[in-house]
């Protein structure tokens, strides 16, 4: 497996990962923020400033994980039982996860049971195995050795690093779906949140709800909503603009 990962990280393919994940997370960020407001996703522009912001927001928010791999570093250090060690990764992985969507949205996710229940699933796998496979030995600590001291035999067998490339595979595409619905989710909140708003003096007093590079999307304010109507304006002519406190303005399909 290190020999996979050197060979990895010396072909350079590891920037392109990181670039092609940063694209990802920005496409559900930018399609979070435009659904909070009803509009198509062919609004979607996705440059360097878009990605580097996601970016920071990710990096922002996986710093409350920190303790997590500390911990996770400490508890592994003295351990050499190979199985354990991978219920441990996996369940470190998964648990991560959970922590950074928790983190980034103050609330729990409900498709994060989904990660729960891996967790519980990986770890009665592993316990009761042994159990039911060595009834004939004595103590549960014999009983683990006796049952994956056996398998370790076969550890560097070709099925065995076939499995364990597929769960690396796995356990990476599981982490990329709940990123980039955690990105999707906070994009789309932040815009519902907000109460502060640029105001297009010029353009009937329109509020600015998404801008890219290049244009402005105005929406119509009528009280405390804003209509599903929306209007996109150059950014050389936009005209006078005004920061205010609108209070929160959600769509008037969407209430």
């Amino acid at each position: 497996m290190n020999a996979f990962f050197s060979k990895f990280l010396e072909s350079g393919l590891i920037a392109a990962v990181v670039m092609g994940v940063a694209y990802v997370l920005t496409f559900f960020n930018i399609a979070g923020t435009l659904d909070a407001f009803c509009l198509p996703h062919e609004l979607i522009t996705i440059g360097i400033p878009q990605i580097i912001e996601t970016i920071f927001k990710v990096v922002v928010n996986i710093w409350a994980i920190l303790p997590l791999i500390i911990i996770v570093v400490f508890v592994t250090r003295p351990l050499k039982n190979h199985e354990l060690l991978r219920c441990i990764y996996s369940s470190a992985f998964l648990v991560g996860i959970i922590m950074f969507t928790f983190f980034v949205l103050d609330y729990f996710l409900p498709i994060n049971w989904i990660l729960v229940a891996i967790i519980v699933y990986i770890w009665g796998k592993h316990l009761f195995r042994p159990l039911i496979m060595q009834r004939t030995v004595k103590g549960y600590k014999d009983k683990w050795n006796a049952h994956y001291g056996g398998e370790r035999q076969d550890e560097k067998s070709v099925a065995k690093n076939i499995a364990a490339r597929i769960a690396m595979v796995c356990l990476v595409i599981c982490g990329l779906y709940y990123t980039s619905q955690t990105m999707y989710e906070y994009g789309k909140q932040e815009v519902q949140n907000a109460t502060w708003h640029y105001i297009a003096h010029d353009y009937g007093n329109k509020i600015i709800v998404f801008q890219s590079d290049w244009y402005y999307v105005l929406m119509t304010r009528e009280g405390d909503t804003l209509t599903k109507n929306y209007q996109i304006i150059r950014f050389d002519e936009l005209g006078a603009l005004s920061y205010e406190n609108t209070g929160m303005l959600p769509v008037e399909q969407a209430i």
